[in-house]
């Protein structure tokens, strides 16, 4: 069951300036990083679902579960992004437990301390490449346009029609998310099957 959040809860700071420090650093007490928390177990749950994750057509592979993060991260940001400044924290806190989920996959994937930075440097870059491609057609509702972009960054191909199922679910999502609140969608709700 997720925490109650509001988009406009600040953190609460106590009075000892040591204990302060450690809420800063720890985020304890912190109402959007604890959120952050809520919505990406949320969006994990949602992008990794296994009935979903076939039907859409990743691939079962380390890429595959990036690429269907990434996509369900990206419409959670837009939705966050389209509230506007008292939602910022709350976008910026998912973004950085987003980077940090990675950074512990590649580790526990095995990848060593000398390689991590730049693995997490080029999937950031690929996800913030991917919610630009995805942009304008997300912004239009435009599914055929969006299949199009699927299929040259996720597969690098051209075959819009194995990727058309994403996109008219994703134009969905989008639309179902836009229709709740923020708080609604960090507890899980809003999102189509």
């Amino acid at each position: 069951m997720a925490r109650s959040y509001a988009v406009t809860d600040t953190p609460t700071l106590t009075e000892t300036p040591m204990l302060a420090l450690l809420q800063r650093l720890t985020g304890l007490g912190d109402p959007a990083r604890e959120a952050a928390a809520d919505l990406l177990g949320v969006v994990s749950r949602e992008a990794l679902s296994p009935e979903r994750f076939a039907r859409l057509g990743f691939a079962d592979t380390f890429d595959g579960r990036f690429e269907a993060l990434a996509v369900t991260s990206i419409l959670a940001l837009r939705r966050l992004r389209a509230e506007g400044p008292r939602a910022e924290r709350l976008s910026e806190a998912f973004t950085t437990r987003l980077f940090r989920a990675l950074d512990d996959a590649l580790r526990d994937l095995g990848t060593g301390d000398t390689t991590i930075a730049r693995k997490i440097r080029k999937m950031g870059e690929a996800f913030y490449g991917r919610a630009r491609a995805y942009e304008a057609a997300l912004n239009a509702a435009d599914a055929q346009a969006l299949a199009v972009a699927l299929a040259r960054n996720i597969a690098d191909d051209e075959d819009t029609a194995r990727w058309q199922v994403l996109a008219d679910w994703m134009v969905a999502a989008e639309a179902a998310l836009t229709a709740q609140t923020v708080e609604a969608m960090v507890a899980g709700e809003g999102w189509p099957a």
